[in-house]
C-alpha cells in the first residue's frame, strides 16, 4: 500500500501544470467590421429588394438582384440621394 502511495505521489508531483491559454483577442463589433469594408457599386454582390407598389395596393411586387445588377441596368437603389 505504501508503495502505491509513493508511486501515486511521484506521479502528481512530476506531472507538468498545463500552460495558461492564451488570451482571446478583442472581438470587433459588427458596425466596425461593415464600416472596414468598402462596397464598390459595380462589384457589390449583395442582395437588394426593391418593392414596386405601381400597379396600387395589394398589388406589390418585389425585385431582388445584387447591387451590381442594379447598377449594370442603370439604378442605384442604395445611393444616397440629395
Amino acid at each position: 500500500m505504501t508503495i502505491i502511495a509513493i508511486a501515486t505521489a511521484a506521479l502528481l508531483l512530476g506531472a507538468a501544470p498545463e500552460p495558461a491559454p492564451a488570451p482571446a483577442p478583442a472581438p470587433t463589433a459588427p458596425a466596425e467590421r461593415f464600416a472596414e469594408r468598402s462596397f464598390e457599386p459595380a462589384t457589390d454582390q449583395r442582395r437588394v429588394c426593391v418593392i414596386d407598389t405601381i400597379g396600387g395596393p395589394g398589388m406589390a411586387r418585389r425585385y431582388c438582384q445584387s447591387r451590381a445588377d442594379w447598377v449594370a441596368q442603370g439604378t442605384d437603389p442604395l445611393a444616397i440621394r440629395q
